[in-house]
């Protein structure tokens, strides 16, 4: 089974990042550029408009990032092929800083393109990026990636395997969320 993984942002006791906040990576980050990203440590400051608690995954402007508490959860099971960089986030008035690990996975073609159902996404425009009204992914050709994005369609998700997500699931996580995807 394939699951989509969820920051759950929206909600008043966790410290928010702001929209814009990756501003200058986030392309690059939504097409797994990663010979245009930096490795050197990022600092960045929470929203004003957030609570103080820190939260175990964000993913904002297309950066995945997980806490160091579900980074070290799942680091040994993850693929050589994805990028990692520390990024600290400091709360807003400054007294906080928690360090995160952007986990950047490679994109995959892996749809199942006899068993979604793909539509241009914007209709009339030749070579139009699709999108999945139904999702079927095929297993078989995601190798050993553990951790991907989806190639050939448009869609910034981050989905991991079953396995990922029983680990961070039994691990006590705070605000995060597995909604499966890609089934038959």
């Amino acid at each position: 089974m394939i699951y989509e993984i969820i920051g759950v942002t929206i909600v008043e006791d966790i410290i928010g990042l702001d929209p814009g906040t990756f501003e200058n990576i986030m392309l690059d980050c939504g097409a797994s550029r990663f010979e245009r990203l930096s490795k050197e440590p990022l600092s960045i400051t929470g929203s004003e408009n957030g609570g103080l608690e820190f939260p175990d995954y964000y993913y904002c402007d297309n950066v995945p990032l997980f806490s160091e508490k579900a980074y070290s959860m799942i680091s040994d099971k993850l693929q050589e092929n994805i990028f990692l960089r520390d990024v600290f986030i400091n709360s807003p008035d400054g007294k906080k800083v928690e360090k995160y690990k952007m986990v950047l996975p490679r994109m995959i073609e892996c749809v199942d393109k006899k068993k979604s159902v793909l539509r241009p996404l914007i209709p009339g425009i030749p070579d139009s990026p699709m999108r999945a009204e139904k999702l079927v992914i095929d297993e078989d050709m995601l190798g050993d990636a553990a951790i991907f994005k989806i190639s050939g369609i448009s869609d910034d998700s981050i989905y991991i395997r079953d396995y990922i997500k029983d680990i961070l699931d039994n691990g006590e996580l705070r605000w995060i969320e597995f909604i499966p995807r890609g089934g038959e």
